[in-house]
């Protein structure tokens, strides 16, 4: 839950103080002003900081076993935010609205990570099997959900014009779709420690 600040970006606090113990934060979101943050853990506790408004936290009791928060999206206005869950759940505050969820589907596996759209009108989920999902106004361009992966896909990154999208994996295999253009990958490489992130 320690926050590390880089160039221009300010420290406003974090929740490392204040995190049960043996509970992990999972993801720190900037406002749309980059003026605060709000940091989510894997039990669905929301610590917010700067100008983030604190709206509500994940019950962490109406969580399936096994099932963890993964990340927050803020939206727009910075007035609302999207919680994600290890099974696809989606739980808007504010003025954050859902567009669906994944929580009929048998899931082959652990949802990973989520992006809003620029309009705050859509999302994509992505798991670790490399499948994507897109709600609302976010385009589904392909997923590797039908491939037999080396290690399981971490986190998905959108394109600018939102008509592509980047997967990456935890050896740092890129794959990319839609508009995204393939610029090489960390795949063939022997890594000393696993790809979490892009």
């Amino acid at each position: 839950g320690k926050v590390f600040p880089f160039g221009d970006a300010k420290s406003m606090g974090d929740p490392s103080a204040a995190l049960p113990p043996g509970i992990k934060a999972m993801h720190i979101e900037p406002t749309p002003t980059a003026k605060g943050y709000w940091i989510v853990n894997e039990d669905g506790g929301v610590y917010a900081f700067g100008d983030a408004p604190a709206l509500g936290n994940v019950d962490a009791g109406a969580l399936a076993p096994k099932e963890r928060v993964t990340s927050l999206n803020s939206t727009p206005s910075g007035k609302g935010y999207w919680v994600f869950t290890t099974k696809g759940r989606v739980l808007p505050f504010g003025d954050a609205k859902g567009f669906g969820d994944l929580l009929n589907l048998n899931l082959n596996g652990a949802v990973k990570s989520s992006v809003a759209t620029p309009s705050g009108q859509g999302y994509y989920m992505v798991a670790s099997d490399g499948g994507v999902f897109a709600f609302g106004d976010a385009k589904f361009r392909g997923s590797m959900g039908a491939v037999k992966l080396n290690q399981p896909v971490e986190s998905l990154v959108p394109t600018r014009d939102g008509a592509g999208y980047w997967l990456v994996a935890s050896d740092g295999g890129i794959f990319a779709f839609g508009t995204a253009p393939f610029r090489g990958s960390m795949g063939d490489k022997k890594l000393n420690k696993p790809v979490v992130g892009m």
